[in-house]
């Protein structure tokens, strides 16, 4: 039987009997097979009877969610001295958010990494008051720094454009937005 958030889930009526198989085919066909390999591990007699697996459910209307499912198996001992499976109990949680995010996340970096490759200007990380320059990727025009520097901005900015690069960064600080300014570099 499924409580009323596991039924909700599978699209399967809730606090029935249900037919293993009418779970079973809610599972992604891609990730059907990493499932059952699972189930049979923890169905050893010599296993901890404990199952744990991330997965797609597709749902009557086509919608796919991501379900955490982890099954703890008790294994009861019979006459023949071995071990059979004896009840099991299974508890889900909704991911799909996470699974999401996750994705959105892969995808923006994807992006940034595709940006940083093809781009031949500078690109250089700062600590959060622009005190300390963090790292630096000259793009082969002014020179790479490997660790923290806190001179950066005499070493590497025109002496007249100092002025107006620190008015720019208080700008962005204060504002909480971007810095961009185009300023010479020595």
């Amino acid at each position: 039987m499924l409580d009323s958030t596991a039924a909700s889930l599978f699209a399967l009526p809730e606090n029935q009997p249900i037919r293993r198989a009418d779970v079973h085919a809610r599972f992604h066909p891609e990730d059907s097979g990493n499932i059952f390999a699972k189930m049979a591990e923890a169905l050893k007699p010599t296993s901890d009877g404990v199952m744990s697996v991330d997965h797609r459910i597709l749902r009557p209307d086509h919608s796919v969610m991501w379900v955490s499912a982890r099954k703890h198996i008790s294994f009861s001992d019979a006459p023949d001295g071995l071990s059979h499976p004896l009840t099991g109990l299974l508890a889900v949680q909704d991911i799909t958010a996470r699974k999401q995010a996750e994705q959105t996340l892969r995808l923006s970096e994807s992006r940034l990494r595709a940006y940083l490759t093809a781009t031949t200007d500078a690109i250089y990380r700062m600590n959060p008051d622009w005190s300390e320059i963090l790292e630096l990727s000259g793009g082969g025009f002014v020179a790479d720094i490997e660790r923290p520097c806190r001179p950066w901005l005499t070493e590497y900015i025109d002496p007249d454009d100092q002025p107006h690069v620190l008015t720019a960064i208080s700008q962005a600080i204060e504002a909480k937005g971007v810095f961009d300014l185009e300023h010479r570099v020595r």
